[in-house]
């Protein structure tokens, strides 16, 4: 019987996103430059595109830019240096943003998403800008041990990233991620430390600096 788990459904999401971050990547008045993310996106990320309004899309171009600026903070202001992306899809962030000496990404995601991105990036010549750490898992289960085996180190402060993916699983499986999350988080007995010590401000009210090209 076939797997009807959203999970399996997200691949198709990834070049999605990765579109509208290939048209703000052309704007002169860019809020983030990610000069691979037009050949990601492919044909089914610009077809899915070419649907759409740019007002339409706006949510996903600011919250890409909304989580850049507080991953940047976190590890530059909290010394936080190891940062894990969950369902990371064709996420670029280890390569177009400026890392801390000695930050460790880890990308976890199905192997078929990450094995096409690798395949662009490795045609491109990019090189990532952080210790980059690439996970292909299965989501839907354990995967913590294989984290630790990659270098994670539950007993250091740590900065979680779970972008646009949680909206497409079910109720308990985002109970089931959570507590595989937290498991990886409180080894040291001091859970709070691995929180962000910044205020959140919403997306929408936040002004921001442009990237001129």
């Amino acid at each position: 019987m076939p797997d009807s788990s959203p999970l399996n459904n997200l691949a198709s999401t990834a070049h999605w996103t990765a579109s509208v971050r290939a048209r703000e990547n052309s704007r002169q008045d860019r809020l983030f430059a990610d000069p691979w993310a037009a050949t990601l996106a492919g044909e089914e990320g610009q077809r899915w595109l070419a649907q759409r309004t740019p007002d339409s899309v706006l949510p996903i171009v600011l919250r890409t830019r909304y989580f850049d600026d507080c991953l940047q903070r976190i590890t530059q202001e909290a010394a936080i240096c190891q940062v894990v992306l969950l369902a990371a899809g064709l996420d670029t962030r280890a390569f177009r943003l400026a890392w801390p000496e000695g930050t460790h990404l880890f990308e976890l995601d199905q192997p078929d998403v990450l094995d096409a991105k690798e395949n662009v990036l490795r045609a491109a010549g990019a090189l990532p800008a952080c210790v980059r750490h690439v996970l292909p898992v299965d989501l839907n289960g354990p995967w913590q041990e294989r984290l630790v085996t990659d270098g994670f180190n539950p007993g250091q402060p740590s900065a979680w990233l779970l972008e646009g993916f949680l909206f497409y699983i079910f109720a308990n499986q985002k109970q089931v991620f959570s507590f595989y999350c937290l498991s990886c988080c409180q080894r040291d007995g001091h859970s709070g430390r691995k929180c962000s010590p910044f205020p959140w401000k919403r997306p929408k009210s936040t002004h921001w600096n442009t990237i001129n090209k």
